[in-house]
């Protein structure tokens, strides 16, 4: 409850949104609310630190001084201002630092660019935890790679393509170009530089641009270029979930008929053009070009299957091995899941852990993260708050997402309880193992059946499970 509070005081909640949850919410208190492992991935504790911490205004002065597309002063100020906002993101505690995957998408920029020096070079990457997935590489050579992304992308060849994509953005100076070029049309001053590049975003010719160069990269590489088609398939999904996951499954069962003309194909259509128009977000804080259809993604992929044919492209006949991105990428689907609930993210955790528990069905972790998203969504729903919450998650152009937000605000609240308690308990009734499961359905029941229904459950968990991680609120709800 205390991490939920914070994270949406983050989120800027109002506080009387804040009071009602916690009056409404209080059978779940502490960290007892659900227990989520440790991060899986490696963190190098005694590596050396030194790509995190620079002389901010050393360096915007140095990264002004070498381009000649903006005036020197007009450019330190900007790169100042980029700069001071990469340093909060490090320090923001949203990025992992010094860890094995970073190491990992760092050796992937060296083999695509190797005139990059791995020890001084002009590249360097921060892993956000942030599922969305989306990379973008800001004007100082900084690559930021969502984990949402290596989540998502099933090549290494794939991640290699993004990577290279943003990389030419980088030696292309599209950044700057477009501020120049933008402040031009405009004519306007100098003061509004640094405003227009942190709302910018690139052009279609920019994003054309962009691909060839990336393509022209790969092409040189290991790496396969004919799957960056495949990788802009993934990441722009044009309005359709291109994985193929179907969320409605789900919601199909005896004990609960979903009203479909909540989700048609009319109001998923209104709900993500509205989206669409919020998601505006800056580049420094993720919305780069590879989710804003600007070229369309299917006309990306026909230009890119263009450029390798002009170059008579043909991909290596030696196969990369796998083992280590299929590992990262499993890592990081896991880590996903675990972030969004940390966020108190619960739509994007409940799309994301049904996915998990899809890929990986004999997984204890990924059902458990879909009872407890699930859990959550019900419970503020039944508060009266679902809406608030709705309105902060970030659809990123997909159906399911765009289904799921519509089936949480419009189900009643009373049909979304029962289908929370008869799945609980149907999950409980397969495997009576699993002590999680068994202490949502008696919460569920508190909430939703009455005090006296949920004694039943309480006490089930109490002999069952007698020194459980949920044992202390069962005690306080027995007695």
């Amino acid at each position: 409850m205390v991490l939920f509070l914070r994270t949406l005081l983050m989120k800027n909640f109002n506080f009387k949104l804040l009071l009602l949850i916690s009056l409404v919410l209080g059978s779940i208190s502490s960290s007892e609310a659900q227990k989520v492992p440790d991060d899986q991935l490696k963190v190098f504790q005694n590596s050396d630190l030194s790509k995190y911490v620079f002389d901010l205004e050393k360096k915007a002065k140095t990264l002004a001084k070498n381009q000649d597309v903006l005036e020197k002063d007009v450019a330190y100020k900007l790169y100042s201002n980029a700069l001071m906002r990469i340093s909060g993101m490090i320090n923001s505690g949203d990025f992992y630092i010094n860890d094995e995957i970073s190491e990992y998408l760092e050796g992937i920029i060296q083999k695509i660019d190797p005139d990059n020096n791995p020890e001084t070079g002009i590249y360097r990457v921060l892993l956000s935890r942030s599922s969305i997935p989306n990379a973008f590489c800001v004007i100082d050579g900084t690559v930021i790679v969502n984990i949402g992304l290596i989540g998502l992308m099933e090549s290494e060849s794939q991640l290699a393509g993004v990577l290279a994509h943003e990389i030419c953005h980088f030696k292309k100076n599209h950044s700057l170009q477009q501020v120049k070029a933008t402040n031009e049309n405009k004519k306007s001053g100098r003061r509004s530089y640094t405003s227009q590049y942190l709302s910018m975003k690139y052009s279609r010719e920019s994003e054309y641009e962009a691909d060839a160069g990336g393509l022209n990269l790969i092409a040189a590489s290991p790496f396969n270029a004919n799957e960056y088609s495949k990788a802009l398939e993934l990441v722009t999904g044009d309005g359709q979930d291109s994985t193929g996951f179907d969320v409605l499954k789900f919601f199909k069962t005896d004990a609960f008929k979903l009203d479909t003309s909540i989700v048609s194909a009319k109001e998923v259509k209104r709900v993500l053009r509205k989206s669409s128009k919020k998601e505006n977000k800056t580049l420094l804080s993720g919305n780069d070009d590879m989710f804003e259809s600007h070229p369309e993604g299917q006309k990306r992929q026909l230009a890119a299957s263009e450029i390798l044919s002009s170059i008579n492209y043909v991909a290596p006949t030696t196969t990369l091995n796998s083992d280590v991105f299929l590992r990262f990428q499993r890592l990081a689907r896991f880590e996903m899941v675990k972030n969004d609930y940390y966020r108190a993210d619960y739509l994007q955790g409940f799309y994301n852990s049904l996915r998990l528990s899809e890929l990986y069905p004999s997984d204890a972790f990924a059902k458990n993260m879909v009872v407890s998203n699930l859990f959550w969504l019900c419970n503020l729903k039944s508060a009266g708050v679902i809406d608030d919450l709705l309105s902060e998650t970030e659809l990123r152009n997909s159906t399911s997402m765009a289904q799921l937000k519509l089936i949480f605000a419009d189900t009643p609240n009373d049909d979304l309880g029962k289908f929370l308690f008869t799945y609980l308990k149907k999950l409980w009734e397969s495997d009576n193992t699993n002590e999680t499961v068994l202490y949502y359905l008696a919460s569920a029941a508190d909430i939703h059946l009455g005090k006296e229904t949920a004694k039943i459950h309480y006490k089930n968990y109490s002999s069952k499970f007698p020194d459980g991680i949920y044992i202390s609120n069962v005690n306080e709800k027995l007695h």
